[in-house]
């Protein structure tokens, strides 16, 4: 019984381990166990360290530490370091093991995207990102694809909205895009949404999501 107690307690710690929640030596100092002993009960349970994990990424060098370096930073969000993370805090992200079999189902796309931002001479809007689909959700491979830099930065301006203009609804991904369609001043829908006293009149503007603009787009 204590032999297959010690079994579930370390694969428990393992577990822990390998989610950036405890170190190697915050484990050590829990079973009181050598640097040495810890990795030989490791060996003889099946169990893998965080490099050994990393290993099995199949991408090779800069691409390679960009995905570690990318899980890392989505890590110390969830876990509130960092100066822009409260939004972050409690969210659920995967394990090191998780992501790992996470790119590697999606190497075909994360290369492409990776020879796409080498060849533009690596400019920022070619950048490999994380896109989460729902921002209420975490980090978790159900949750996420790859997209460029530029991509995730034009997503985070999207404030989807109707606009009935002469008993007519059209639909729009932002309000300066219901603007240029009207042709008129860029602010004007914007200042229509917001309440402004001095808006334009003739416009009425709601906010909806973007599944129903995609579904009304002509």
């Amino acid at each position: 019984n204590s032999v297959g107690g010690e079994i579930m307690e370390l694969s428990a710690l393992i577990e822990k381990y390998n989610r950036c929640e405890i170190t190697r030596t915050e484990i050590q100092t829990m079973l009181n166990v050598s640097w040495k002993k810890l990795n030989k009960m490791m060996k003889e349970q099946g169990l893998k360290t965080r490099q050994e994990l990393w290993n099995e990424l199949n991408f090779d060098g800069n691409l390679r530490e960009l995905l570690i370096w990318k899980y890392r930073s989505f890590v110390r969000r969830c876990k509130g370091k960092g100066s822009s993370s409260k939004k972050y805090i409690g969210k659920e992200y995967m394990s090191i093991e998780e992501w790992v079999a996470f790119c590697n189902s999606q190497q075909k796309r994360i290369s492409k995207l990776w020879e796409q931002y080498k060849q533009s001479g690596k400019q920022l809007k070619y950048a490999i990102s994380i896109d989460r689909l729902d921002n209420n959700k975490g980090y978790i491979s159900s949750n996420l694809q790859f997209v460029t830099h530029g991509f995730n930065s034009w997503k985070d301006t999207i404030r989807p909205i109707s606009v009935k203009h002469e008993e007519q609804t059209d639909y729009f991904l932002s309000c300066e895009e219901a603007s240029r369609f009207y042709g008129i001043r860029s602010q004007a829908i914007g200042e229509v949404l917001r309440g402004k006293r001095y808006a334009i009149k003739g416009y009425v503007v709601k906010l909806v999501t973007k599944e129903e603009v995609l579904k009304n787009k002509p």
